[in-house]
């Protein structure tokens, strides 16, 4: 969301903002305007403060809540090289972006001198390079936030790692020290240190010669082990371990670690080179006497078992293992016991258990006398869940956790067998697509749309009967599969369910959507070879139910196949006709009830087809949606309706107004505003003049959505009317949410008026509440003077329909 903050001699700053905020200067208000709005328009999730005099200047800099400065260059009581030295002065890192309508290259390479971050020249076709620079501004505003922030946790890591670490210069001179190492060598302070050597603390200077060598000569230590001198005199030992770096570019420096082992030097001398090599291990190492009590266990084993240290010794290895598996060795077994290998659970010290794998080997002494069992553990549940998400993966969807399109394959050919064995059972396969579900994911976002397809998922899961299987075969298809059905009239019901569940609204994000779906079903007969055939005659079903009107269920029938390769001619023929031009754009007249004065046309799509004629847009449209082509139409429709009404309207005519029809598709796209705002600047079609027809389904898709897009053209000048009222989900209560100017009453309704039937009623009713609202009403599908008599009588007050005109290639005359 956009903040747009004016700042005025007497306002205050605001308090808190929702994000980045953007200074903008410059003395002249409809320039601030118009740049605040571009910014507003092509800049996401940012405040701007604007400022208009030297007062509010100060101001600014005084109370530093802003992130970005962006300065006109010809200001009444300074200028823009000003306004950016004194932000070095205050601010020296803060990005500052000056644009002009005046100034000089000379300028621009004073201020690029004075640390300026970007120069824009103030016209229209360069300006809109400012939200490009304040978005760049805004990116490295973050990567210096983010390197800050990394390199303070790098730090505190350094200082509280409870290893001695240091970082000194190829010479050895130490360049970094922490606490840890500060504490072994007896020291409070890095200062002294910084610039001295490691060397000044080594008892043996002939050990101080071996490590300088060695790390020159191999450029790392592995393990040197010396004696250091302590804090009171003594001698502490430490294990250092060093490597040499040598930058491509910059001097080499040395990386090192150094850890206190004196405690253990002096308590476990006869087993040092044991105890070193296993105590770094990353699997776990036992020991265990003849008798399975164990006698050593690493670090690793124990923090494997969750015991502390020492824990383990002492105790029986099988108390390691379930019962079930701590089998104690016989006499003829440890006769041949050498080595072995096995997978099996392990118990941690909380009764827990993970999964592991074990390898032994017997030791043995110089007689061959069994003394000791040596076991190496490795815990395994990594693999194991890699595994497992292996398995899940290549069977049921990330998303919805339903089984996806190969589970579902496999159930299906399981099924199939069943059912060839039985006589007495049916088999079927229903095939769902969510009908609006491109809409509200476009409009509201990918995390919207996943969290749709999840809660869909749920409902169709408890929408089916126990044992069926609702599996996601990718983007918003489903499949169910149904078995043990006794008729095809069971499959249906269950289909209709599914249906029902979907009709009902959705909420995500905090908003209020609607879906439903379109169903195919597909039932097992012997006309059937294979099993996937199901799957495709129920997909062909669900096309049927989409060119049907959508939200409705539909039993596969063979001509479906015949339709569907149809379908398949008619794309192709389509794109065709887009490319070439074969597409025109026809206008209906829009009259007045009470005169019958011609007010404005609806611009209509036709297509001249060169053999079926010429055809309406119901012929066509549904595909151009379905095929995505609906972009492109609406686009040509929009641009050649702009064009044809913006040169009658200047040709001294009475002006009309253009009613132009958009897809809920487009209606949704982020770039809505600025396509309109374009097309109208270009073809100078002034703004009053132009109305957008939506329908009520793609309104009512997404109310907080719609709502917002709404209102961004009402302040654009645009006028928006809801067509095919009635069909749908809206209902006139409804209308107090969105900003629009009025609505077109379907034609269904208008076919039944004056037989004193429910179509009266609905109409009354529709122009009484609409009217209540201030909304223009209007009538299409008018054909009959009886029709048009009566909606004068009840106050409606525009017509449309064949009895005003039918849809012509030009506009209409002057009256």
């Amino acid at each position: 969301m956009n903040v747009r903050i004016p700042l005025p001699v007497e306002a205050e700053a605001p308090p808190s903002r929702p994000g980045p905020v953007i200074a903008l200067v410059d003395d002249n208000p409809d320039d601030r305007l118009m740049v605040s709005r571009m910014l507003q328009r092509e800049t996401e999730d940012v405040s701007i403060v604007e400022v208009g005099d030297p007062q509010g200047l100060e101001r600014l800099f005084a109370e530093d809540r802003f992130d970005i400065l962006v300065t006109d260059y010809d200001l009444r009581w300074s200028n823009g090289l000003k306004v950016l030295r004194e932000a070095r002065l205050r601010r020296p890192t803060v990005p500052v972006i000056m644009f002009t309508g005046t100034g000089t290259e000379d300028i621009a390479v004073e201020a690029m001198k004075s640390g300026l971050d970007d120069y824009i020249i103030k016209t229209p076709d360069r300006l809109i390079r400012l939200a490009g620079s304040v978005a760049q501004a805004l990116r490295r505003i973050s990567e210096r936030d983010a390197a800050s922030a990394t390199e303070g946790r790098l730090r505190r890591l350094f200082d509280d790692v409870p290893v001695g670490l240091y970082r000194c210069s190829e010479e050895g001179k130490i360049l970094e020290i922490n606490r840890a190492l500060l504490r072994i060598l007896g020291e409070d302070r890095p200062e002294p240190l910084v610039g001295t050597s490691l060397d000044r603390f080594m008892v043996d200077s002939a050990a101080a010669w071996s490590r300088r060598t060695t790390l020159a000569s191999e450029g790392r230590l592995n393990g040197f082990v010396y004696a250091v001198a302590g804090p009171l005199g003594g001698e502490r030992w430490v294990s250092e371990e060093a490597v040499m770096i040598r930058p491509p570019f910059g001097a080499a420096y040395c990386e090192g670690s150094l850890q206190d082992i004196t405690e253990r030097r002096q308590s476990e001398k006869s087993r040092l080179a044991l105890q070193k090599a296993v105590e770094n291990l990353p699997i776990g190492v036992t020991v265990t006497d003849i008798e399975g009590r164990i006698v050593y266990a690493n670090p690793a084993e124990e923090r494997m078992h969750g015991y502390r240290r020492g824990e383990l010794v002492g105790l029986p290895a099988r108390s390691l293992v379930p019962p079930s598996f701590a089998h104690p060795l016989r006499t003829d077994e440890i006769a041949k016991l050498r080595a072995w290998k096995r997978e099996r659970p392990n118990l941690r010290k909380d009764g827990t258990s993970f999964p592991a794998q074990l390898m032994s080997d017997a030791v043995r002494d110089s007689d061959g006398t069994l003394i000791g069992i040596v076991t190496t553990c490795e815990d395994i549940s990594e693999r194991k869940q890699a595994e497992e998400r292996l398995i899940r993966n290549a069977m049921y969807d990330e998303l919805s956790g339903l089984p996806n399109r190969a589970l579902f394959r496999e159930r299906l050919v399981n099924a199939w067998r069943q059912s060839r064995r039985r006589a007495d059972s049916t088999l079927a396969v229903l095939f769902l697509d969510l009908d609006r579900f491109k809409l509200v994911n476009d409009s509201a976002g990918h995390e919207a749309g996943d969290a749709l397809l999840r809660s869909a998922a749920q409902r169709l899961s408890e929408a089916v009967r126990p044992g069926d299987t609702v599996a996601r075969l990718g983007g918003d298809e489903f499949a169910i599969l149904l078995e043990g059905l006794f008729d095809a009239e069971g499959a249906i019901l269950i289909a209709e369910r599914c249906r029902a569940c979907l009709d009902e609204p959705f909420a995500v994000a905090g908003r209020e959507v609607f879906l439903g779906a379109s169903i195919g079903i597909a039932l097992n007969h012997d006309g059937y070879r294979e099993p996937e055939e199901l799957l495709r005659d129920a997909d062909t079903a669900m096309y049927r139910a989409k060119a049907n009107g959508r939200r409705r269920c539909e039993v596969f029938e063979p001509a479906m196949r015949t339709d569907v390769v149809r379908r398949l001619g008619a794309d192709s023929e389509l794109r065709h006709a887009v490319d070439q031009g074969a597409l025109e754009v026809h206008y209906q007249k829009v009259v007045r009830a009470d005169s019958g004065r011609v007010q404005g046309v609806e611009a209509l799509c036709r297509w001249r087809h060169p053999e079926r004629g010429f055809l309406e847009a119901g012929a066509f449209i549904p595909l151009a949606e379905e095929t995505g082509l609906i972009a492109t139409i609406d686009a040509m429709v929009l641009r050649r309706a702009c064009e044809a009404m913006s040169a009658r309207n200047r040709s001294g005519a009475s002006p009309l107004i253009l009613n132009v029809n958009l897809s809920a598709l487009q209606f949704h796209r982020r770039d809505l505003l600025a396509t309109i705002e374009r097309t109208l600047r270009e073809t100078g079609l002034e703004p009053r003049f132009f109305q957008l027809e939506l329908t009520e389904t793609a309104v009512v898709a997404d109310v907080e959505g719609s709502a917002r897009i709404l209102r961004q053209l009402r302040s654009a000048g645009v006028g928006v009317v809801v067509d095919d009222f009635g069909t749908g989900h809206a209902s006139l209560a409804s209308l107090r949410n969105f900003p629009v100017n009025g609505l077109k009453i379907d034609r269904s309704f208008v076919a039944g008026l004056g037989d004193l039937g429910p179509n009266d009623a609905i109409v009354k009713a529709t122009i009484a509440l609409g009217r209540s609202l201030g909304l223009v009403i209007t009538a299409e599908g008018v054909e009959t003077p009886e029709q048009a008599a009566w909606l004068r009588r009840e106050g409606c007050d525009l017509l449309q329909g064949y009895l005003t005109g039918r849809p012509h290639p030009q506009l209409p005359e002057p009256d």
